[in-house]
């Protein structure tokens, strides 16, 4: 059985999706890193329910707030690079916005942004769009332009080496494919995708989280127990198209995977993926396959991290940025965790 659109928003919006996935899970890897460099958190901060993030060149911080499940605007807010506690942002993009979940930045500045609701509404209705707004966007902002061809339900975003954006679309929550579809530099309105990778061959089950390494390879986050499937972390070739195989799978009871979210992969080839129902972050070596260990997990008290974790970005000194949410969307903050990862 698969949950429909409706119900997974109110699964995560009321608090209940952990009690609908709880179960044993092992988390056999090595010591946790510690506790965080510093934390964005407090009724100033302009964070609620947020999942998405992204860091600038120069260490700004891009943070996709859900805001309409608790009655407000969907925002962007954005911090300064050394931003910590009850830190005001630097600016608050409203515009357009209608349930964002991924965000990335071009290398101009420009922001994308994954909507997959009815902009306008704050809605879950519609198959959604990807906004871009300019680089100085702020408050009411109108989108520079948008992206609609092949989105459907646009859950994660992430650029390749060459400047092509990829998007993980959650098709299946509306009973269509899940895919990645594929934009060169500026595409838009009905600019087709470059590829698409979907079919049964690419195991996409609930992507919900994308990267893109240094060398073109494609990370994707499958949260597949969401629909009673199997979570893993896919990986393809560089230019996969069509019904694409991946070159490695990385799933199984060893792996630690609890519902992922979200993934970050650093120069030297560390994938870091944020866990939802486990509250942590588990981190894998380069090249690790099939039933693998994590060689480091950010979790337990020392690390503070809250009851679901969402977004993970790295920055360019190699710190890692985790997006917190507490279970209650309006009685409890949100936050945003900043970990060392050398």
């Amino acid at each position: 059985m698969r949950l429909s659109q409706n119900a997974v928003f109110a699964l995560f919006a009321t608090g209940c999706l952990a009690a609908l996935l709880a179960g044993a899970s092992s988390k056999a890897g090595g010591a946790p890193l510690g506790t965080a460099l510093r934390i964005i958190k407090g009724a100033g901060t302009g964070l609620l329910w947020p999942s998405g993030i992204a860091v600038d060149p120069a260490g700004n911080i891009y943070v996709g707030n859900d805001g309409s499940l608790a009655g407000k605007l969907d925002t962007i807010t954005v911090y300064a690079q050394s931003a910590s506690g009850d830190a005001a942002p630097i600016r608050t993009i409203s515009g357009a916005l209608a349930r964002p979940g991924g965000i990335a930045l071009d290398a101009a500045g420009g922001l994308y942004v994954a909507s997959s609701g009815t902009s306008g509404g704050g809605t879950s209705e519609g198959p959604g769009a990807i906004l871009v707004f300019d680089k100085a966007a702020h408050g009411d902002a109108v989108p520079a332009r948008t992206i609609t061809s092949g989105i459907l339900k646009p859950k994660g975003l992430a650029f390749g080496p060459h400047g092509d954006l990829y998007v993980a679309n959650y098709g299946a929550i509306v009973s269509a494919q899940n895919s990645i579809t594929v934009y060169g530099p500026g595409a838009k309105g009905q600019s087709a995708p470059i590829r698409t990778i979907s079919g049964p061959h690419t195991t996409l089950d609930t992507p919900l989280g994308l990267t893109v390494d240094s060398h073109g390879f494609v990370y994707v986050v499958n949260s597949g127990r969401v629909n009673l499937g199997i979570d893993s972390i896919i990986i393809f070739a560089p230019n996969a198209n069509g019904d694409a195989k991946p070159a490695r799978i990385i799933t199984g009871s060893q792996s630690a995977l609890d519902t992922p979210q979200s993934i970050a992969v650093d120069g030297d080839g560390y994938a870091y993926v944020s866990n939802l129902v486990d509250s942590d972050v588990t981190v894998y070596a380069p090249g690790a396959s099939g039933n693998a260990l994590p060689v480091r997990t950010i979790g337990g008290s020392d690390a503070g991290l809250g009851a679901y974790v969402e977004g993970v970005a790295l920055d360019a000194r190699g710190q890692l940025y985790v997006v917190n949410r507490s279970q209650r969307v309006t009685e409890d903050p949100s936050w945003v965790s900043v970990f060392a990862t050398r």
